[in-house]
């Protein structure tokens, strides 16, 4: 089958991800176009159509306006981007920028996606509610979503995890230690699930993404990477690859954590964590620990390895991790006693 037909007639596509599979099925033009430029900024691994030997999960995608109907009496409550979550026990309806995302449909893929046809036009829209569906996909696969960047210290060889919500600086700090020479998955999302009896993880995004105040601060990005309109609230996006020698790990085996914070001080403070306090800030980064029910003890179980696996630490992020190589040596002394 031609690319031109495949499209017109929507898609199977099967990716590798972080050692598992993913199967989409989009049933739509508009729909295996979405798919195809949402994950081309994805570390994912196409395989050919025609590959039906791989296990793993299943998302079914289509745009119209047909959307399944929310059962009365569901229990609602409030998600990120202005979303809406619905249950009913073992079934999901997220909806969200107007399009309808649903878990646990009896007979159906594990997550059905109904794209708004008045959507089509808001990409960064689209990509979010793509992203719901993934990474509600990978639980299913016994992959849970972590938003934190993570880097190896290139001594120890030690999986580091630097965990916060957007603006909490792991951007900032992940391209300083990158610069600095460590390697680097991501700096914003990653997967962790198990491998070898141990936890691992995974990066998702391809690129990093910087705000015009990270690049003002840092010569060394200035130097690599043109941020092409001032002024604007997006974020500079760039690839990794082309910026930074200092090399990209697929996956890494976590052994520290840092939880960050943006701190208003010259001097950067970082205090030591116990199990149960790092156990408290993993579950507020992991909400659906709670929501889903269907993945939610093997996630809450992954979370809980992780920890034991782990050391712990609160990172107040101070201005002298801006100082180039401060912040390699500063989070490489607690890492390495």
């Amino acid at each position: 089958m031609d690319a031109v037909n495949a499209t017109r007639q929507g898609r199977r596509l099967v990716y590798h991800v972080a050692e598992r599979s993913v199967t989409i099925n989009a049933l739509d033009a508009s729909s295996a176009d979405l798919i195809d430029r949402v994950f081309a900024e994805w570390h994912l691994t196409p395989k050919g159509e025609n590959d039906y030997c791989l296990t793993g999960c299943r998302i079914r995608i289509r745009t119209d306006s047909g959307f399944a109907p929310v059962p009365s009496g569901s229990h609602r409550f409030e998600i990120a981007d202005n979303g809406v979550c619905y249950s009913n026990g073992s079934t999901l309806y997220l909806e969200i920028h107007d399009c309808l995302v649903v878990l646990g449909l009896p007979g159906l893929a594990d997550v059905e996606v109904w794209i708004n046809p008045g959507r089509t036009d808001d990409f960064q829209e689209l990509i979010r509610v793509v992203s719901y569906a993934f990474s509600s996909a990978l639980r299913r696969c016994g992959l849970f979503e972590l938003h934190s960047a993570a880097v190896v210290d290139p001594t120890s060889n030690q999986g580091v995890l630097i965990v916060g919500p957007s603006g909490s600086g792991k951007s900032t700090l992940t391209t300083q230690l990158a610069a600095s020479g460590w390697p680097y998955l991501s700096d914003d999302v990653l997967v962790i699930g198990d491998r070898n009896d141990e936890i691992a993880a995974w990066p998702v995004r391809r690129c990093f993404a910087v705000t015009e105040q990270t690049l003002s601060q840092s010569q060394f990005l200035q130097s690599r990477v043109s941020f092409s309109q001032p002024g604007r609230a997006e974020k500079a996006r760039f690839s990794p690859h082309e910026v930074f020698d200092s090399g990209f790990k697929e996956s890494c085996t976590p052994q520290s954590l840092f939880f960050t914070q943006i701190a208003q001080n010259e001097e950067s403070r970082i205090s030591p964590l116990s199990a149960g306090q790092m156990m408290s800030r993993l579950l507020r980064m992991s909400p659906w620990s709670a929501y889903d029910q269907s993945t939610g003890r093997e996630h809450l179980s992954a979370l809980a390895r992780l920890i034991k696996q782990c050391k712990g630490f609160d990172l107040f992020a101070g201005r002298d991790l801006l100082v180039p190589g401060k912040s390699a040596s500063a989070m490489a002394s607690v890492i390495q006693q």
